[in-house]
């Protein structure tokens, strides 16, 4: 028995040419712009000791590390150039932890990670807590951790995506003010005490871009993990209810319509 064969006319013809891509192709990802307004005061997160950044980062190491991901000595380098120069309080950081905000600029920025690290985070909760699982649908946690991404800020000189803190639609340039809190904790040697010193901005808001994922995100969806994260808050000091937020979503009919368009190319 012959093998039919496809002469070489009767193959389908492809025109040459280049295919292109970039970040958060439309034809895939919905962009939606979210406002975090801050209701109280927005604490850093970021320990102003370069001696301690290393340490602070691997706390916050996935398990799992992607293979083209920075390393830690990479990362806290970056970090470091983005610290305030403390000039004579470096002798205030020997005795005390003082947490800070990076500078880009001059300007107090956070990471664009941190705040989908956040949503993460929050997503887990609900996820737990409230929505569960539906039979028959893929796991909340897992379609908005692989279907929600944070964009819409500045690059820096290392590549890393920074979002500037903003009042009244101006970039901040200096914190409202440092307060200290007493801490303890309980070692193996025994009880230890500190004084943390923070730094913090008040009523400041955050813009971002959140790219979704075909239709495997929903902007409800997103709604529903800022509904918790505005209680949870953002940033440091959360156990003392510091970086609770108001937020918005703006949803144009538009891209609603080409959500449920995309149904069919990207089911939930």
């Amino acid at each position: 028995m012959q093998s039919a064969t496809i002469g070489p006319t009767e193959r389908k013809e492809e025109k040459a040419g280049v295919i292109t891509g970039g970040l958060h192709d439309p034809s895939m990802w919905t962009p939606y712009q979210v406002t975090l307004n801050f209701v109280g005061r927005l604490c850093g997160s970021v320990p102003a000791s370069k001696d301690l950044i290393e340490a602070w980062l691997r706390s916050r190491e996935p398990s799992v590390k992607p293979p083209s991901a920075k390393t830690i000595p990479e990362t806290a380098e970056e970090v470091i150039n983005r610290l305030p120069d403390m000039g004579q309080e470096n002798a205030e950081i020997e005795q005390r932890t003082m947490i800070v905000f990076e500078r880009v600029e001059g300007r107090l920025a956070v990471r664009a990670a941190t705040i989908r690290a956040h949503l993460k985070d929050c997503c887990s909760q609900v996820q737990n807590q409230l929505v569960g699982r539906i039979k028959g649908e893929r796991n909340f946690t897992t379609r908005v951790k692989n279907g929600l991404y944070i964009g819409g800020g500045f690059r820096d000189q290392n590549g890393t995506e920074m979002l500037f803190l903003l009042k009244g639609g101006q970039p901040v340039t200096e914190a409202d003010g440092f307060q200290e809190r007493l801490v303890h904790a309980k070692t193996p040697q025994g009880q230890i005490n500190a004084i943390k010193r923070f730094e913090y901005v008040i009523q400041p808001t955050i813009s971002f871009t959140a790219f979704l994922l075909g239709n495997s995100v929903k902007s409800e969806d997103m709604a529903v993990i800022l509904r918790y994260g505005a209680v949870h808050g953002y940033g440091g000091e959360r156990s003392q209810q510091e970086g609770q937020y108001a937020f918005q979503i703006a949803i144009s009919a538009e891209k609603e319509a080409k959500k449920k368009d995309e149904q069919a190319v990207y089911p939930a």
